[in-house]
């Protein structure tokens, strides 16, 4: 058994860097795909709802390799005013749902500590001989595609950028294409010269944007010199629909407690 560790600022721009290091340690892992969203998941939210996220917060990734599996934990500073749970948020809502998929995606799911600083882990067992693994049985109804964001802020809004429009997609192009589109209709609060940095991305710099999609990697348009501050993203993601399509599959859900109570298979 062997554990690496990895010392993350708690800061969105290194999730990149923190999927690519998953990806990395489990190249042709069966159950490295799961991982990696896991990862991408469990991290978001140290940085979003912990102290992690704070000027010179961090958080703390370990991924577990064994003979039975892969376990994935993630300890952050913690925070005095949440903790995790398991959410059902609305159906358009666009955040609230990242433990209820790790709970989905992993054979175990724990969450330990208190507002000094929590661990979730996530365990991932490899199937026995003649079991289908769980990336099997969830393939036909997980589909990779891309998530774009247009967030908005103006000098008078003190709680930050807020979300004004989004856009799901399985296509790259499309994705980027969403961003142009958006680029384009922007005209009110955008100096002259920070206008035509925006329409120059918007038909020939978007080429980097769409090629650091097809590798897996998030894309970031951000206005400079302007009244309001827009930030465009793009990200690779995995989609997991709410209710599966008539005839297909549904993956198993079984509550964090009853999950708690098992044996570990990697102690």
């Amino acid at each position: 058994m062997t554990t690496h560790r990895r010392t993350v600022a708690g800061h969105p721009r290194e999730l990149s860097a923190v999927r690519g290091w998953v990806r990395k340690l489990l190249t042709n892992h069966p159950r490295a795909e799961e991982a990696e969203l896991i990862v991408s998941e469990l991290s978001t939210n140290a940085f979003r709802h912990t102290e992690s996220g704070s000027r010179t917060g961090t958080f703390e990734v370990a991924l577990t390799l064994a003979q039975r599996g892969v376990a994935i934990t993630v300890t952050d500073q913690g925070t005095s005013t949440s903790s995790p749970r398991i959410q059902r948020p609305a159906d358009d809502s666009t955040r609230g749902r990242g433990l209820d998929i790790v709970s989905t995606l992993a054979d175990r799911f724990t969450i330990s500590g208190d507002h000094r600083g929590r661990a979730v882990t996530a365990e991932l067992w490899l199937p026995r001989q003649g079991q289908p693994s769980a990336s099997e049985s969830a393939s036909s109804i997980a589909q990779h595609g891309y998530r774009c964001e247009h967030h908005v802020q103006s000098p008078a809004d003190e709680k930050g950028p807020h979300l004004v429009n989004t856009f799901s997609t399985g296509n790259a192009e499309a994705a980027i294409r969403w961003i142009r589109q958006s680029v384009r209709a922007l005209h009110l609060g955008i100096d002259a010269a920070e206008l035509d940095r925006l329409r120059q991305w918007a038909e020939t710099d978007h080429a980097k944007a769409l090629d650091d999609l097809r590798r897996s990697l998030p894309s970031t348009l951000i206005t400079g010199n302007s009244d309001d501050y827009h930030q465009w993203t793009a990200r690779p993601v995995i989609f997991l629909p709410l209710l599966p399509p008539p005839g297909k599959p549904v993956l198993t859900y079984q509550p964090m407690c009853s999950r708690a109570r098992r044996c570990s298979a990697f102690e």
